[in-house]
This record gives structure tokens, sequence and C-alpha cells, in this order.
């Protein structure tokens, strides 16, 4: 099959070519010989990556990937994607493979730095890079949708080691960040923020502001509600989207980046996957959301006292991605925090006025 790259996709392409994103040859030595391999020259190739560095790097077992993390990610964050990758390379799924160092350890640490080492996969491609038909794209969110459920199957009764604070306790405890944590978060954002001062930036600000008290009202009525209607709690991907699944034509080669996986809810996975794969700038598209949320379904079905909660987990999912959002931008004073800001925004008004006739395109 023949594509074409949008212009986009090779910028940044080179941009990552120029990028200093590479580790320090003294610590890339240390981490390569506590696996016991070696480095067949000092070459790097940046992956990129926005939680972490990835490089590529020749060795005498192959080409590899080398993560450095986050120095901010948790330790018992990283031992829980670790945990999920094992089990996911033990039942044959389609996931990077971790490797093991001589320890008998996945995660390697230096200089208060922290390291995995994977095998390089060498196939497979980002559909969403490419200038493609309406026809194609559907057959990729189908193809998404399918592995999707097929990963929540291979989840149920599933508990991994570590914990990721965004998730839940246990299966049926509490949320590690409750609502009071969030609303907590929001008041240090509303202290923190001054709209005059950022005038390239102010009527998104404002935006905040203007629906700060709302945001506030609508998570302690959620998580009351959801509270009292729970629903099914599993693992979960986290960041279920086109830059995270590698294709072959039009069939599944890899799921990447599990580093953001939880004990949630299974519905968020559904809902952050319909905001990537099937948002446009009128808000969604019903016949993508559909097609994705069918070929899930033949794999894991959805009871109606469920799927009747969709429109309040939606609210709460972006509710809290405001917030997480606000935060990281007050941290960076970032344009692309904003504009995430306004997605998740833009996500809580469609939901709100289309969640009836969502519901009823889904039964159908």
């Amino acid at each position: 099959m023949h594509l074409i790259f949008y212009p986009s996709f090779l910028y940044n392409r080179m941009r990552l070519f120029w990028q200093n994103n590479f580790i320090k040859p003294s610590i890339l030595q240390h981490v390569i010989n506590e696996y016991g391999i070696k480095l067949i020259d000092n070459n790097q190739r940046s992956l990129g990556g926005y939680r972490g560095v990835n490089i590529i790097i020749e060795t005498s077992q192959g080409r590899k990937v080398l993560k450095r993390y986050k120095p901010t990610l948790g330790h018992s964050t990283i031992a829980q994607e670790h945990s999920i990758l094992k089990y996911l390379n033990r039942n044959e799924f389609p996931a990077p493979h971790l490797k093991t160092a001589k320890s008998g350890e996945t995660l390697i640490g230096i200089e208060n730095q922290k390291f995995a080492l994977f095998d390089f996969i060498d196939k497979g491609y980002h559909y969403n890079n490419f200038i493609l038909f309406r026809r194609q794209i559907k057959k990729y969110i189908k193809t998404a949708g399918r592995t999707l459920g097929n990963l929540h199957k291979l989840f149920v009764n599933f508990q991994p080691d570590g914990y990721n604070p965004d998730g839940f306790k246990s299966i049926d405890g509490d949320r590690w960040r409750t609502a009071e944590w969030f609303i907590d978060k929001l008041n240090y954002c509303i202290e923190k923020t001054d709209i005059f001062v950022d005038p390239e930036n102010e009527n998104k600000l404002k935006l905040l502001f203007n629906n700060a008290d709302v945001y506030k009202e609508k998570l302690v009525g959620l998580d009351y509600s959801l509270k009292n209607n729970r629903t099914p709690c599993i693992v979960i991907h986290g960041d279920f989207t086109p830059y995270n699944l590698l294709y072959l034509n039009y069939n599944l080669a890899f799921v990447l980046d599990f580093e953001m996986a939880r004990l949630d809810w299974r519905l968020v996975d559904i809902i952050r996957s319909w905001h990537a794969f099937c948002s446009s700038k009128g808000g969604f598209d019903l016949e993508k959301m559909k097609i994705f949320f069918d070929a899930y379904q033949n794999h894991m079905s959805v009871p109606d006292d469920e799927l009747k909660l969709i429109p309040k987990i939606w609210e709460y999912f972006c509710i809290i991605n405001i917030i997480q959002s606000w935060r990281g931008f007050i941290q960076v004073k970032t344009a692309d925090r904003l504009d995430k800001i306004c997605h998740y925004f833009n996500g809580l008004k469609w939901i709100d006025y289309n969640q009836k006739r969502l519901l009823h395109f889904l039964r159908s």
C-alpha cells in the first residue's frame, strides 16, 4: 500500500534530528554494561518522546531502544508499567519487549536517572502521519477498537505490581487522587494564574477562570454519582491513541507506551480513544465513534447499565484533564498545554449537548 506523508510529519522528523535529546556517553555505557551487552558504536538516534527520552542504539544483541524516564515519574508507576509489559509478553500480545539486566531487574538507576531497555520494533507505521481517504481511516479505527477490546479482555482479573496515582487503589477502592485533590489543585491554578501578564493567551485563560466554579460543582456531583454507580475497573492503557499504535497495512503490529496504564474505569480508555481517533473541528464524528465502539464490543461487550454512564465519566475525564493541563501550563508556560485545555473544554461542551444522541447512536 502506497502512503503519502503529511508535510508536518517530515518537519517533525527533521526537528528530531536536530534536537539534543541524547544520553551522556558515560551514562549510556554504564547502563548497557548492566545488561551484559556491548555497544557497537556511540551513535544515538532520537525517537523523541513526550514524557521521556527514547534513543535507538546498536548493540551486540541487535538494535535496541533505551528509554530515560521523566524525572518526576514515580518508581511505583514504572514498576506497574514493567509488570504489565511482562504480562503482555508472556501472553504474546503485540507490545514492546522489555529486556532484563544481569541483576534480574528491568529498571536501571544511575545519577538520579531511570532507564529501561527494549527490543527495537523494526516494522509498522502510525497511520495518522499519512494523507488518507476516509474509508482508509475507518479501517484503521476499526482495528484500533478491536485491539482495545482484546487488550481489556486480557486484563480482566489481572493485578499488576506497583500503582499509578491517576488510577484507583483497588477494584473496589477509591481513587488515589480524589475529587478533593483535584479541587485543591484547581484552587492552586486560580491563585497562580494572572491573565493580564499573558495577553497572547488572555482569552483562553479567561475561559478557565469563568468556568472554574462550574468545574468544582460538577466534579463534586460527578464524584458522588459515580461512587454510587460503580462501573467495572480494570487495568487500562491510559493513552490509547494513533501515535501509540503501529500498523502493518490495516492490521495491528504493536501497541506502545504503557506508561500511563492504571487501574481505572474501562470507559476512560474508550472515551480517551474517541478524543484521539474521532474528534473533528465540529466536535466528534459519530460514525467513527460507532465503528470503534462496535469493534470493541466484538471482544468486550458493554452492558446498558454501564453504557449509560458514558456521559458522566466523559465529563469527569474532561474536567480532571482540564485541571491537570492548567497545572502543566503554570509549570512550563507552553501553548500546547492551553491547546489541550481547549480540546477538553470542547469535549465537555460536546457531550453536554450530545449525550442522548450519542447513547442512541451507540445502541443502534
